[in-house]
């Protein structure tokens, strides 16, 4: 069984858990810098975390709060041992019942490009121009909730 937790404190152990995910899959993985990968913006989200029935931790994900009424949905990484399981479809859906809640019927996010496909699933769709973030290509992405 799958649970979900959510946080907004830098301290606690969703956050905490969440980030070592992070650095496992966008810095070790990906070679993404820590110094992108910690950002400005990490005391204003709202932090996602998916246990096992254990406890262990095994996908994360944040919101930020990017415009009146659209929320950016970043940070979105399932650990290598754990792909194919659906999490990440769940963090999805977690994400978007979490920002409905706060009133807002748009979702946006800055998918990689070897991503696409998988957030078209979750039923998001590219706009405007490419951009590279670490010389790895991506596009914006919404969805209207």
């Amino acid at each position: 069984m799958i649970h979900a937790s959510w946080t907004n404190s830098l301290q606690d152990a969703v956050y905490l858990d969440g980030l070592q995910i992070r650095k496992r899959v966008f810095v070790e993985e990906q070679g993404f810098s820590i110094e992108i990968e910690i950002d400005e913006f990490e005391a204003q989200c709202e932090y996602l975390t998916l246990y096992s029935a254990d406890n262990q931790a095994l996908a994360t994900a944040r919101i930020y709060p990017y415009a009146e009424g659209v929320y950016k949905l970043q940070r979105i990484a399932v650990l290598q041992s754990q792909r194919g399981k659906k999490l990440g479809e769940r963090l999805m859906l977690e994400m978007e019942k979490r920002v409905k809640a706060y009133g807002s019927r748009r979702a946006i996010l800055g998918a990689q490009d070897s991503a696409i496909a998988f957030y078209q699933k979750c039923g998001y769709q590219v706009y405007g121009d490419g951009y590279e973030e670490e010389g790895v290509p991506h596009h914006m992405m919404e969805k209207r909730l």
